[in-house]
């Protein structure tokens, strides 16, 4: 079941993050994806500036197998795809495992972790941005209106409560996650690999 923390506010000014959590998944059978994560926002694509979205079981290298987990972090519509030679290890055989992503303002490139180790990247696509990297993120518009909080195992339009605050289909496709998830953690900057590393070995 999701759940909505709902004061995310000294997290969402951060310029760089890094997101931070244990994890105990299997894929579904049924192939259909699940929600990580979401940061609701009214001014993006399926009302979230920010989530993560894992594919599902199957064969095509686009899909996750327990060896493989394929995902996409999407941020402020710009989607880093971790498909193919680049979907991250271990993380759906069933035992826990440690997952970080950290965005870095100073490349524009978000990176991950698996159980302390960081997941080598083929080719460019983890630049947020592409060709005009984005640089500081801040999640707040100029108004400060347009979130409303971080929901934890799953996404937004699913949540009780929330799903009438954003317009536009209600996909009930996706899933919810779907395990255990423990020590979920947001900092305000990139940690980096010897951070992350002492995270693992300290079981946070």
């Amino acid at each position: 079941k999701a759940v909505k923390y709902a004061g995310p506010n000294d997290w969402a000014d951060a310029t760089s993050f890094t997101i931070s959590y244990w994890m105990k998944n299997v894929p579904a059978t049924d192939g259909e994806p699940e929600f990580h994560f979401s940061l609701p926002s009214k001014d993006y694509w399926h009302s979230s500036a920010l989530f993560l979205l894992v594919e599902k079981g199957g064969p095509d290298p686009g899909n996750s197998t327990p060896t493989k987990m394929a995902c996409k972090l999407a941020i402020k519509d710009n989607w880093v795809e971790f498909l193919g030679d680049n979907r991250l290890p271990n993380c759906l055989d069933g035992n826990w495992h440690h997952l970080v992503f950290t965005y870095d303002q100073t490349d524009s490139k978000v990176r991950a972790y698996v159980d302390g180790v960081a997941v080598p990247y083929t080719g460019n696509g983890n630049i947020v941005g592409g060709g005009s990297p984005m640089g500081p993120v801040k999640f707040w518009n100029s108004s400060r209106d347009n979130l409303n909080a971080f929901v934890i195992g799953g996404w937004n339009k699913h949540v009780g409560g929330m799903a009438d605050a954003f317009k536009g289909p209600q996909d009930p496709w996706i899933h919810s996650y779907s395990g255990g998830m423990d020590q979920f953690r947001l900092y305000n900057k990139a940690l980096t690999a010897s951070e992350v590393t002492a995270l693992y070995n300290s079981k946070r």
